[in-house]
């Protein structure tokens, strides 16, 4: 370990703590995630987590999975990064169940972190959401799978978390497997985990609409752990759903790759009777909360989304490769970024 000059601030801060256990510190940045199973490749790649900063920043990782204590502490100079491989064994064995595997990281500023659940050919990245961003109540989108499963994850960051789970009616019920015992998704899920806890629930059906709330904080995940789309690539995809609280009626949604018409959009309803309108044109009407409308768009092109309520928006975009998981934010984000933009050229 190796610690620069912070690192009597970085002792005095990372010790919120019992018994060597390291929990969320409001005076510090928080980060948390859980590893999906990814059982496709026999070549069984180490999970990665890469952090950087423009700032000179003391970072601890923490999981009781691998420590009682943290397992890595370090510091980092304004502008470096540092990528740190995690054995394997760290992701959710191949069920649905709840294992102490959540990982926390913590940092006296703010960093960039980026968590890489990497199988040989089955992989992707996702940017992870601070502690402040975070939120208790989300909605699910994922895409229909052929193998081997949809999945939906949560990372626990506070002792005596109450979460309830609801699927959609279409989806088939879901044993779970938590300390020995087995609970039914049926009608509803809703278990009390502790700090570190991380519960996967895997399915061979399409998960979108699927409603999580909690009474603290949680990160919710959801992805596919080899889907096909198109009947072109099978890929690994993961990405982190936003709160509901920052869902919105407007979005700007774009394809970044050139090639044939490949992409999907899907549109998830939050309230009955939605209606959608595209480039001010097309009209999509969804009757049900929480169900979903699917959409191709054309390649390397921008649209724009309205709602009369809002939606969750997501799409997959096919490259010469891999697939990708887009989770898109509403256009309240663009608009500020528009005028940071132009606050900057004048």
């Amino acid at each position: 370990m190796t610690f620069g000059v912070l690192a009597a601030l970085c002792i005095t801060l990372l010790t919120d703590s019992s018994c060597g256990m390291v929990y969320p510190n409001r005076s510090l940045f928080n980060y948390i995630c859980m590893l999906s199973e990814n059982s496709y490749s026999s070549t069984k790649k180490p999970v990665s987590i890469s952090i950087s900063s423009e700032y000179e920043v003391d970072v601890s990782m923490s999981t009781p999975f691998l420590s009682a204590t943290p397992f890595e502490e370090f510091t980092l100079n304004a502008g470096q990064g540092r990528k740190i491989a995690i054995t394997p064994e760290i992701r959710m064995p191949v069920n649905s169940s709840v294992s102490e595997r959540s990982i926390l990281i913590q940092a006296t500023k703010s960093v960039s972190v980026i968590l890489v659940n990497d199988m040989e050919s089955n992989f992707d990245v996702v940017h992870l959401m601070e502690l402040d961003a975070l939120g208790t109540d989300y909605v699910v989108l994922s895409f229909v799978t052929t193998e081997p499963n949809a999945f939906i994850g949560i990372a626990v960051p506070f002792n005596e978390t109450t979460i309830s789970i609801r699927l959609p009616a279409r989806v088939k019920p879901i044993d779970v497997f938590v300390n020995g015992r087995i609970f039914s998704t049926y009608p509803e899920l809703t278990l009390t985990l502790q700090a570190y806890d991380a519960l996967q629930i895997l399915s061979g059906d399409d998960l979108t609409g699927t409603v999580i709330s909690s009474d603290k904080k949680i990160a919710v995940f959801s992805g596919n752990t080899r889907t096909k789309v198109f009947g072109l690539c099978l890929d690994y995809m993961m990405e982190e759903m936003p709160r509901v609280s920052d869902l919105g009626n407007e979005y700007i949604v774009f394809s970044p790759y050139p090639g044939p018409d490949r992409d999907l959009l899907k549109l998830v309803a939050l309230a009955n009777n939605t209606a959608i309108t595209v480039d001010g044109g097309t009209t999509l009407n969804i009757e049900r909360e929480f169900n979903f409308k699917n959409r191709r768009f054309s390649r390397l092109s921008v649209h724009h989304i309205r709602a009369t309520h809002p939606l969750l928006v997501g799409g997959i975009t096919f490259s010469a490769g891999p697939l990708y998981f887009i989770i898109y934010s509403g256009i309240a984000c663009v608009e500020v970024l528009a005028v940071v933009l132009s606050s900057s050229e004048s």
